[in-house]
């Protein structure tokens, strides 16, 4: 399993955000207190390992190197 986290830059952070690209691969996020789990992507990845935040569109942008495409959700 290879994982990549990502936390929103502000101080009224609520969620972190992470890939994973073991033998399920999927984008999902967490509270931060540990609440509301949650899989934003399961389907039509592979190898999930970049990640980044756009808050202004509350968009997820990531990277899949195995089918070299950038995607955002």
């Amino acid at each position: 399993t290879r994982v990549n986290l990502t936390l929103p830059p502000s101080s009224g952070t609520r969620w972190l955000f992470w890939t994973d690209w073991g033998e399920n691969p999927r984008i999902e996020r967490i509270g931060m207190d540990g609440s509301n789990r949650s899989t934003i992507i399961s389907t039509k990845i592979y190898w999930p390992n970049g990640l980044t935040l756009d808050i202004a569109t509350r968009r997820v942008y990531f990277a899949d190197s195995k089918l070299d495409f950038i995607d955002f959700c």
